[in-house]
C-alpha cells in the first residue's frame, strides 16, 4: 500500500473529520439524581439544544460515578444516528491545525495523521458532552471504589463543552483527566 504524503493525509483528514462545537449547550446547568440516571437526566434537561436522531447514552454509570467521585466531572457520548448528519459541515485545513493545536513542527507526524485518519474513519459521529460540578471528592478513594453515598444527590452541573465529533482521540486530547 503506497504512503500518502503528510499534505495528503491532512487534506484527507480535513474533509472527513467533524469537530462541531454546539453552542447552544455551553453554560447550560444541569441536576443529575445518580450515576445511573446521569445520561437520562442530562438528555431530558437539554433537548430542547439536543440533535433529534440522538440514543440514550452510552457510558456505563459505574464509570460516570467514579469520574464524578474522582473529578468532579461527566464525559458522556451520545451515538447520532440517520441521514440528516449532512449539516455536520467539512473542517478545512486551518481549522484543522487549530483543533489539533499543532504550532510546531511535530516528530513522526505522518504517523500521528494515519493513526488520527484511522480513528476518523472507524468512530461513528457522536455527540459528546463534558460536563464539571464544583462538588468532588477527589481524594477518598473509598468513594471511587464503593460510589457516592446517597445524600450526595442531587448535583449540578455545568455543560463545559459539546461537540459533534467522529474523533474520540481529539476529544481526549482536549478533555484528558485519566
Amino acid at each position: 500500500m503506497r504512503r500518502l504524503t503528510t499534505f495528503s493525509l491532512l487534506r484527507k483528514i480535513a474533509s472527513r473529520l467533524k469537530y462541531i462545537q454546539v453552542i447552544d449547550l455551553l453554560g447550560r446547568e444541569v441536576i443529575v439524581l445518580s450515576p445511573s440516571s446521569a445520561q437520562t437526566d442530562v438528555q431530558e434537561q437539554l433537548a430542547d439544544a439536543l440533535p433529534e436522531n440522538i440514543d440514550s447514552g452510552r457510558k456505563d454509570p459505574k464509570w460516570i460515578g467514579v469520574t464524578i467521585a474522582k473529578y468532579g466531572l461527566m464525559d458522556l457520548e451520545y451515538g447520532l444516528s440517520g441521514d440528516n448528519l449532512d449539516w455536520a459541515t467539512r473542517t478545512y485545513t486551518e481549522d484543522l491545525r487549530k483543533i489539533l493545536e499543532i504550532d510546531d513542527p511535530i516528530e513522526h507526524v505522518d504517523e500521528l495523521l494515519e493513526i488520527l485518519l484511522e480513528d476518523i474513519e472507524e468512530t461513528p459521529i457522536t455527540l459528546r458532552l463534558y460536563l464539571s460540578t464544583d462538588r468532588c471528592w477527589r481524594a477518598n478513594l473509598h468513594y471511587i471504589q464503593k460510589g457516592l453515598p446517597n445524600n450526595y444527590w442531587p448535583l449540578t452541573f455545568i455543560v463545559q463543552d459539546a461537540r459533534i465529533t467522529n474523533s474520540s482521540l481529539i476529544w481526549s486530547h482536549h478533555h484528558f483527566y485519566l
